[in-house]
């Protein structure tokens, strides 16, 4: 069945509806006829979408920034337990044994080697040489082990002095780090110990005693063990 076209005309009483002028009132009704009373070159009044404007300026979509992941922050060290660790590995060496735990962060010999296990605020500290960064490493390390603080002097990347950072009233923590100092370090440290450490029993290797390792570490124990008779004499006077 074909489609019809039907008009539908306006209502005739748009009179009676409020809000309408006197002049429009007066205006006879027109019957839709079907199309919209809008000339074909311009916009339909009920389209959301403006005409193009070539002379407005151009919308600029705004840079979005690159979002960079923070990087975590690095876990707070126990150094007191992690001397308990170094300490224990220590106890389940035999005389002979060799990979001896050293006095670093992971207890290897590479971590004593790492410029920024040192300390943070060094201007110079690139320049320093193995032996100095080795040496502050165990320093540092021993210090904390009880409680303690060390503190860097440089005249030069050349000399560096190491000293122990007085705290108030630390003269048990001082005397107990003395006691191991002389007991304990001295002893695992000495060139003729560590010579035995070759994996056989009565087998030595003098050059063992001879690295630069076991030199810079037997010369931390010794500085340290002058630092602490000095704060030690500080306090006696007190």
């Amino acid at each position: 069945m074909p489609l019809q076209r039907i008009d539908v005309p306006w209502p005739n009483d748009i009179r009676s509806y409020p809000g309408t002028s006197a002049a429009y009132q007066e205006q006879p009704t027109t019957p839709f006829n079907g199309t919209y009373p809008y000339r074909d070159d311009e916009p339909a009044q009920h389209s959301p979408i403006p005409p193009y404007n070539p002379t407005l300026p151009k919308l600029r979509v705004p840079d979005i920034p690159t979002m960079r992941a923070t990087p975590a922050a690095k876990p707070e060290v126990d150094h007191i337990e992690l001397f308990k660790r170094y300490n224990d590995a220590w106890g389940e060496l035999e005389p002979h044994a060799i990979g001896i735990p050293s006095p670093s962060l992971d207890l290897t010999e590479a971590s004593l080697k790492i410029r920024d296990n040192t300390i943070k605020h060094s201007s110079n500290i690139a320049a320093w040489s193995e032996e100095t960064v080795i040496k502050a490493n165990a320093f540092r390390f021993f210090a904390r082990g009880f409680g303690q603080e060390m503190i860097v002097s440089e005249q030069s990347s050349s000399k560096v002095e190491l000293r122990l950072k007085l705290h108030r009233h630390p003269k048990p923590a001082l005397q107990a780090l003395l006691r191991h100092l002389r007991l304990k370090e001295s002893v695992r440290w000495h060139p003729d110990k560590v010579n035995a450490r070759t994996g056989e029993v009565g087998r030595l290797d003098e050059r063992n005693g001879r690295s630069g390792v076991v030199v810079a570490v037997r010369s931390a124990v010794q500085e340290l063990v002058g630092e602490v008779e000095k704060a030690l004499e500080y306090y006696a006077d007190r």
